[in-house]
């Protein structure tokens, strides 16, 4: 019976130190997720940014080919924002997913922690 106990013992050890691995992940995966939002915050700021200049830029931009060039810097910020807010918004799936796999995990080394306490009480 000691035998089992220290087994079990061993099993919890082994559990707890999982289980802050797991919980230092999911901590490491929020401390990303809070930076994504403060990219996501800042590429919105910057977004609006450049929205002024151009307005400016347009207001002093006069003639054929100048309006040709106005329309291209458009079509060329309109895209990098389509790439950016792609990028952000896979980073922000991916995030997700790992903190879900992540919160499982936490759950599953839970349970398990459970039985084996049980165990070791019966």
């Amino acid at each position: 019976m000691d035998w089992n106990a220290h087994q079990i013992e061993q099993a919890l050890l082994t559990n707890r130190r999982e289980q802050n691995q797991a919980k230092d992940e999911l901590e490491q995966i929020r401390r990303e997720q809070n930076e994504q939002e403060w990219l996501e915050v800042d590429f919105k700021q910057m977004q609006q940014e450049e929205q002024a200049l151009m307005e400016l830029l347009r207001d002093g931009w006069q003639g054929g080919t100048a309006t040709g060039f106005h329309y291209y810097l458009e079509d060329v910020q309109e895209e990098e924002h389509r790439e950016w807010r792609k990028a952000i918004r896979e980073k922000e799936e991916t995030l997700n997913q790992q903190a879900n796999q992540a919160r499982n995990k936490l759950y599953d080394l839970e349970d398990q922690q459970r039985k084996l306490q049980k165990e070791i009480t019966s």
